[in-house]
């Protein structure tokens, strides 16, 4: 039986440890793969955990932040809003001030004006009491002057004129004495040197 050389046929076959060694070399491969994928995987896994560890870290500090601003707003608008109310305080205070002065000025002008007021009524009774005085005094001089309207009576007729008187003449001391004229001295009425006996210048003593 002829025999056929084919090129299959010329080469030596592989022995059975290296035909082994062949097939199982893409399992090796293949399970390497296998394990390299899995950690691939896993350190993916474990980035992306830390990266949303970071992410939520982070959003925190941002939140936090984000309240501290708010806070820092918040407190910003209370100073704002005490300091407004300082300042209207201030203002009022001022106001308050100003008014109390102008209160007090007022007062010191009507303090003033009583003052005035008293020392004129002081005058004005001491001129009323002048005057007064001065009334009473015009009244009594008036009183002293007063003319009686009473209508006079009417005046007495004159007497008659009394006849001259002739001069005496004495016979003797007994008619001087019965005249009453007794003593008589020189230059009376009725003086004589007859009735002077003595001649001492005095009659019928």
């Amino acid at each position: 039986m002829p025999t056929f050389n084919t090129p299959s046929s010329s080469r030596q076959a592989p022995p059975i440890e290296h035909v082994a060694e062949k097939t199982s070399a893409p399992r090796a491969f293949f399970s390497r793969s296998m394990s390299r994928k899995t950690g691939t995987i896993t350190a993916v896994v474990a980035l992306a955990f830390g990266l949303g560890l970071g992410a939520a870290s982070q959003g925190g500090a941002v939140h936090e932040l984000a309240d501290a601003e708010s806070q820092v707003n918040t407190l910003q608008t209370d100073i704002i809003e005490v300091q407004t109310e300082l300042d209207e305080q201030s203002e009022r205070a001022e106001q308050a001030h100003a008014q109390q002065q102008s209160l007090q000025t007022e007062l010191a002008n009507a303090e003033d004006r009583v003052r005035e007021l008293e020392e004129s009524a002081t005058t004005t009774q001491a001129d009323i009491a002048s005057r007064d005085t001065r009334i009473a005094e015009l009244e009594a001089e008036a009183a002293g002057r007063q003319v009686d309207t009473t209508p006079a009576a009417p005046a007495a007729p004159a007497e008659r004129a009394a006849p001259e008187a002739q001069p005496a003449h004495y016979q003797n001391c007994s008619a001087v004495r019965a005249a009453g004229a007794a003593p008589i001295r020189t230059g009376d009425p009725g003086y004589g040197p007859h009735l002077d006996r003595d001649g001492d210048g005095i009659a019928c003593e």
